[in-house]
């Protein structure tokens, strides 16, 4: 069982987005239990009923509204000192059906979206004297599979932003780093095998815990990136996948 420790992010004011469901929604429930005040954005208006002190129903593609959103936010919690981009998609599809709309929406979604998100948070980030900036890639982004060429690149170029970020604002006390998550049970990952649920268990053969991780797990390690015990920890790329990495 996890021990809550409230003084890990009392008092800090978090932007999350996906807080709907899956990990968004296990990371806003757990810096919630540590003390922390959270504005949730998510596409999923009912989703986001009731949850964080702070929430608003958006397409994160809508840019101009993003912008919007991150002032407005910050404004009702009283200002902002991390961010977590959870929100993500995947569409799988060989390189040769990959389409111009299919690599926009997803680009646009995993890699744009977040980018433009911390750009419009930095401001806020550095009124508060610093923060943290936690991205949740994949790692997908560090080893590609096949049907998954928009996916990969998105979450790559996620990995390397998330380094710059680390270097430019490092001066500023603003912490960034990326959190590359393996075989999640979600309804995102779930999605993959409603097809062929048997290709689930040849997944999960590949993982040296010959498990799917959870949620939850995730939450724990956005939690240490967010907070003051990895202080001296910037530009890092953390994997959580069950082995997967090296098995």
């Amino acid at each position: 069982m996890n021990q809550s420790h409230p003084s890990r992010l009392a008092g800090r004011r978090i932007i999350v987005t996906g807080a709907a469901a899956g990990m968004g929604r296990a990371i806003v429930e757990r810096f919630t239990a540590e003390g922390a005040r959270i504005a949730a954005i998510d596409i999923d208006a009912t989703g986001l009923a009731g949850i964080g002190d702070a929430r608003q129903a958006l397409d994160i593609t809508d840019i101009k509204g993003l912008a919007k959103a991150v002032d407005t936010l910050a404004d009702v919690l009283g200002g902002l000192d991390g961010v977590v981009n959870a929100a993500g998609i995947l569409r799988t599809a060989r390189v040769e059906d990959t389409d111009e709309s299919l690599w926009r929406r997803i680009n646009d979604v995993n890699l744009m979206a977040p980018a433009q998100l911390c750009r419009f948070a930095v401001s806020h980030l550095r009124r508060a004297g610093g923060g943290t900036i936690v991205n949740v890639a994949s790692l997908g982004g560090l080893r590609p599979n096949a049907t998954m060429s928009a996916y990969a690149a998105s979450k790559g170029g996620l990995i390397a932003f998330t380094k710059v970020l680390a270097a430019e604002l490092a001066i500023d006390n603003i912490r960034a780093n990326a959190l590359c998550p393996g075989f999640i049970a979600t309804a995102m990952t779930d999605a993959l095998y409603i097809e062929n649920p048997s290709q689930r268990d040849v997944t999960l053969a590949r993982l040296s815990m010959n498990r799917a991780g959870t949620p939850e797990e995730i939450a724990a390690m956005a939690l240490f990136l967010s907070c003051d015990e990895s202080s001296f920890t910037t530009g890092a790329v953390l994997t959580a996948d069950g082995g997967s990495g090296w098995h």
